[in-house]
């Protein structure tokens, strides 16, 4: 399991399309063994999350399947400036009091849906 919190800023309410491509690359770069792209716009665009799965292929196919949490909220900050410009970049969830949260809601719902699925099996 992997968890990456990707912060975009659009320019504008008007201005959503943002392409990403998913990599999963082994040895530090010098493998890529499956690859996922899709258009953060064509996923959400709505305040509440959207969990999304996006095919990941190889050369050979379909290698997995990525799982992606979306939405579209403002960006907040506690005890310090929300100076956030247009662009994109990865968050620590550590360092970061709106990502924390998120991080939280995201895995309790994991652990919930994993011991649901230990119940029926």
């Amino acid at each position: 399991n992997y968890l990456a919190f990707l912060a975009v800023v659009s320019q504008g309410a008007a201005v959503r399309s943002f392409p990403i491509r998913l990599e999963v690359v082994l040895d530090r770069g010098s493998n890529v063994v499956g690859v996922g792209s899709f258009d953060l716009a064509a996923l959400s665009q709505q305040e509440a999350f959207q969990v999304h799965t996006v095919e990941l292929r190889s050369q050979g196919g379909r290698w997995g399947w990525a799982t992606v949490h979306v939405a579209s909220q403002l960006r907040w900050t506690v005890n310090r400036p929300n100076s956030h410009q247009a662009g994109a970049w990865f968050v620590d969830h550590r360092l970061d009091a709106q990502a924390e949260y998120i991080h939280r809601h995201i895995t309790e719902e994991s652990r919930a849906a994993v011991d649901v699925g230990e119940l029926v099996s």
